[in-house]
C-alpha cells in the first residue's frame, strides 16, 4: 500500500529562532521529556518536534534543507505522537509511506491514548491519510514474490486479507492442518523446519520464534505454526480465523506469509500432548538453557 504526499508546502517560519530553556517552568517541561540523566525520552520526542514552534520549524527546515523526498517503509506500525509526526512533515517536502495494515504487530509509539484506535480497521486508517491529501495505491504491492499461490489462497479464504501471489507455479508445496501423531512429532523434530508460536518460544530453543519476531524474514521454505487456544478453536468450528482479535490475527498472517512452500498447522492441544513431560517439568521449574532442553525435546520427540 502506498501513501504519497505530493503537494509540498513550505515551513511555517524562514528562519528557526535559538532553543532557550530558561523560562519558569522549564525545569518541570525538561523533566517530562528527558531522564534524570538528561536523555530524550524515546516515545515523548515526536511529541516534542511537533509540540513547539521553535522546534518544529527548526525540523521542518533541516529536513527541508538537506531532503527533496522522504520515503518511509513499515508504515503500518508508526502509532502514538509518531504518526502525527510523519504526517506533519509531509507539509513540508514530498513523501512516499508504504506498508502492509495486516502486518501491524506493534506501535513505535504509545503515550496514553494517543491514536489509540489508529488500526482499529483498514477503511478508517486509510481515510486518516486520504483527509491529509495523501494519494493511496492499494493495488502496486498486494502480490507477493515469496507466497506461491496456494498459501495467498488460504490467506485470502482464512483471514479475509486480499493478497496475490507473483511467484512461479513451480513451486509447489502444501498448507493445512497437520492432526497424525507421528507428522506432528516428526514436524516438531525437524531441525531444517522452523516453529512459529504466539508467544514464549524462547523456552523451547532456536528453532522456535514468536508469530510476530519473524516479520522481514523470508528464507523460510517451510514453516509449522502451532495455533492459539483461540485460532485453534476458531478454524474448528468455522474453517477459518475471522472472529479473531486484530492482533492476533495480524500476527498469524505475518507467520503464514513467511512459508516459501509449506505450511504446517499444528493445533495448541496437540502440540501440548506432543511435548515431552520431562521438557514441560523443565519450563515450570524455570530452566533457563533453551538449546540444551532443545536437544531434549528432539531427543524424546
Amino acid at each position: 500500500m502506498f501513501f504519497d504526499q505530493q503537494e509540498s508546502r513550505s515551513a511555517q517560519s524562514e528562519k528557526a529562532p535559538s532553543l532557550t530553556f530558561n523560562n519558569s517552568g522549564m525545569d518541570t517541561l525538561i523533566s517530562y521529556y528527558m531522564t534524570k540523566n538528561r536523555k530524550l525520552k524515546a516515545n515523548l520526542l515526536a511529541k516534542l518536534l511537533i509540540s513547539f514552534d521553535e522546534v518544529h520549524n527548526l525540523v521542518h527546515q533541516r529536513i527541508q534543507e538537506f531532503y527533496d523526498n522522504l520515503f518511509i517503509d513499515e508504515i503500518q506500525d508508526f502509532g502514538g505522537f509518531d504518526y502525527d509526526f510523519i504526517i506533519d512533515i509531509a507539509e513540508t517536502i514530498d513523501c512516499c509511506y508504504v506498508g502492509d495494515f495486516y502486518q501491524h504487530t506493534y506501535d513505535t509509539s504509545r503515550v496514553g491514548n494517543k491514536n489509540k484506535n489508529l488500526h482499529k480497521n483498514i477503511d478508517n486508517y486509510v481515510m486518516r491519510f486520504k483527509k491529509q491529501g495523501f494519494q493511496i495505491d492499494r493495488e502496486t504491492l498486494s502480490g507477493s514474490y515469496r507466497c506461491p499461490p496456494h498459501i495467498c489462497q488460504f490467506i485470502q479464504d482464512k483471514l479475509g486479507i486480499k493478497i496475490s501471489s507473483l511467484c512461479p507455479n513451480s513451486r509447489n508445496g502444501m498448507i493445512g492442518l497437520v492432526t497424525e501423531h507421528e507428522k506432528i512429532s516428526r514436524l516438531l523434530a525437524d531441525p531444517l523446519i522452523v516453529k512459529l508460536m504466539y508467544k514464549d518460544s524462547h523456552q523451547f530453543g532456536d528453532k522456535f520464534k514468536n508469530w510476530g519476531e519473524v516479520k522481514g524474514v523470508d528464507n523460510f521454505n517451510d514453516v509449522c505454526i502451532i495455533l492459539t487456544t483461540s485460532a485453534s478453536n476458531s478454524l474448528k468450528a468455522k474453517d477459518n480465523f475471522l472472529g479473531l482479535s486484530a492482533t492476533t490475527l495480524h500476527k498469524l498472517y505475518v507467520a503464514i506469509s513467511r512459508s516459501r512452500r509449506n505450511c504446517f498447522l499444528i493445533t495448541q492441544k496437540d502440540f501440548k500432548e506432543h511435548v515431552p513431560q520431562e521438557y514441560t517439568n523443565s519450563i515450570n521449574a524455570g530452566a533457563e538453557n533453551p538449546k540444551k532442553m532443545e536437544q531434549l525435546f528432539l531427543d524424546l520427540c
